[in-house]
């Protein structure tokens, strides 16, 4: 009987590799080729195997959910610190209620493709629904605040995946991946929204890692300035070399976007007309400014303040 179930199982995995494969064949459309692949090579789910203290494997799957949770609790939680008592404070009204306008960005903001977990409440349920849930979902926020009500947003569902590579068995290699419902997904951007121009002034301008604009201008003057002080043997000087050299000899057609296209257009926004990127000269004055550090900082300075000053303008058109 279990060969029959084994077979069978088999029969219709190559009967839908079969159905997609032909799918394939048949359609032009590189979405779904894309997704089809994708379905061929995804692999199967299986539950972690787990191992005991003494390195048994526990098929139990309530025992499996208990060395999991223990072996991630002792990594999340210290006994010793005290939990963050909740306020409780007199209930009132926010001075600056959560407005329909913040919920519908944060839910724009939402993923797609990620598992709901206890409200069943998918990202694309709440970015197709009619917007007149932005303001039922701002009144039930608001509500939290003025009457204290717990929407139990603080539990969330943790799974664990084995990390490639590693031997299965022991907990230390299971991969935790923690599941959040989307009102506190929601709530979480809200609140970075409205501190982020505050917190913004406390962090150092080296933490740039999920700061908007911050990977962008700032910080490409001073990769491009750390280059331009390099040796011109160094690969990323050639390559500027080769390009300008390359450009010069270009037919005609749009030119691609590239890194030294988007730094000449910052230095169009400066008064020193002078100072431009399009050739090799112009490179090695940059070279020159950037030798002399105390000059390059001033000069990229510069160059932050009237892209700031244009930023609104930069918006408006769709430019970084």
């Amino acid at each position: 009987m279990l060969h029959k179930i084994k077979e069978k199982t088999k029969q219709l995995k190559n009967e839908h590799s079969d159905e997609l494969a032909s799918n394939i064949d048949k359609t032009s459309s590189d979405g779904y080729m894309f997704q089809a692949v994708k379905a061929l090579n995804r692999k199967r789910f299986e539950n972690p195997k787990v191992h005991d203290n003494d390195g048994k494997q526990v098929s139990n799957q309530s025992q499996i959910q208990l060395i999991i949770a223990n072996h991630f609790k002792s990594k999340f939680r210290d006994d010793n610190i005290h939990d963050v008592e909740p306020y409780f404070g007199q209930p009132r009204k926010l001075k600056s209620p959560i407005t329909e306008k913040e919920v519908r960005a944060s839910i724009n903001n939402l993923k797609n493709g990620r598992a709901p977990v206890s409200d069943n409440i998918s990202g694309e349920f709440l970015k197709f629904a009619p917007h007149l849930i932005d303001n039922k979902i701002a009144k039930i926020l608001n509500q939290t605040f003025e009457r204290h009500e717990d929407l139990n947003i603080n539990e969330g569902l943790l799974i664990a995946l084995p990390k490639p590579g590693k031997p299965k068995g022991p907990p230390q290699n299971l991969r935790p991946i923690t599941l959040l419902n989307s009102i506190r997904k929601m709530l979480s951007t809200i609140l970075l929204n409205r501190i982020r121009p505050k917190i913004e002034t406390y962090i150092s301008h080296s933490q740039s890692g999920f700061r908007p604009n911050r990977v962008r201008r700032e910080l490409r003057w001073r990769l491009f300035g750390h280059i331009l002080r390099r040796d011109n043997s160094i690969p990323a000087n050639l390559a500027m070399l080769y390009y300008f050299n390359e450009n010069s000899n270009r037919g005609r057609g749009r030119p691609t976007t590239t890194l030294l296209i988007t730094l000449n257009n910052d230095l169009k926004r400066l008064q020193n007309k002078d100072v431009q990127l399009t050739t090799k000269e112009d490179l090695h004055k940059l070279q020159k400014i950037a030798s002399q550090r105390q000059e390059w900082i001033a000069f990229t300075a510069e160059i932050k303040r009237t892209a700031e000053a244009a930023r609104p303008d930069d918006q408006a058109s769709g430019r970084h």
